[in-house]
């Protein structure tokens, strides 16, 4: 099993360790890289199954979408846009923001939308994944553009969560080798996955409307 950070850090560690509760005999290996490195070990056989989020339709792959979500604002609760119900790039650039390195598909996902709004995109840092961009937003009490999954499971961080405008949409895929079958246990992983991320997502609904 492999996994893009966002994931990797975040919803996956829930599903594998549902999934290897009460399967004593069964070894996974498990890691966690960048995209194209996730890409490329499906493609080749060295990793049935792979976990990727902001995924298109790469060539040579059996790609199936299994959830579609939108990349969040976060920052501490004393931030003084954590007061606004949504956060749009002309708010934070007034106030500094981390952002994603552009040459992954998350940065220039952010970009573009900076770009859309007619802002420029100018993070006073900048970091490779949602993860660290989320840390130094709790250390430096600056505002982080991140993947609902990274901002939901950042343990002991107190914080908050508020919707991105322009919107960034972006899809939970499972990719695996083109015209093979997986096999069960991989089949039944999957299912774990699925039904982690379902259980995120309806977690997430209840937080918001408690808000």
């Amino acid at each position: 099993i492999m996994a893009t950070p966002p994931l990797g850090h975040s919803v996956v560690p829930v599903a594998l360790s549902e999934f290897i509760e009460g399967r004593d005999s069964v070894t996974v290996q498990y890691d966690v890289r960048r995209l194209e490195n996730v890409i490329d070990a499906v493609m080749i056989g060295a990793a049935d199954i792979g976990l990727c989020l902001g995924l298109d339709t790469p060539p040579g792959l059996s790609t199936k979408i299994v959830e579609r979500d939108r990349m969040v604002a976060v920052m501490r609760p004393d931030h003084p846009l954590a007061q606004l119900k949504i956060v749009r790039p002309d708010e934070i650039a007034k106030h500094g923001f981390i952002g994603l390195n552009r040459s992954s598909k998350l940065g220039l996902l952010l970009q573009n939308a900076f770009d859309f709004a007619e802002v420029p995109y100018t993070p006073q840092v900048e970091a490779r994944y949602c993860h660290t961009a989320a840390v130094l937003a709790q250390s430096c009490n600056k505002i982080a553009i991140v993947d609902r999954y990274t901002a939901d499971f950042m343990p002991n961080m107190e914080l908050v969560s508020r919707p991105f405008e322009p919107v960034i949409s972006i899809n939970t895929c499972v990719v695996s080798r083109l015209n093979r079958r997986p096999s069960r246990l991989v089949a039944e992983f999957e299912a774990v996955f699925v039904k982690a991320l379902n259980v995120q997502q309806m977690d997430i609904g209840t937080a918001v409307a408690q808000t």
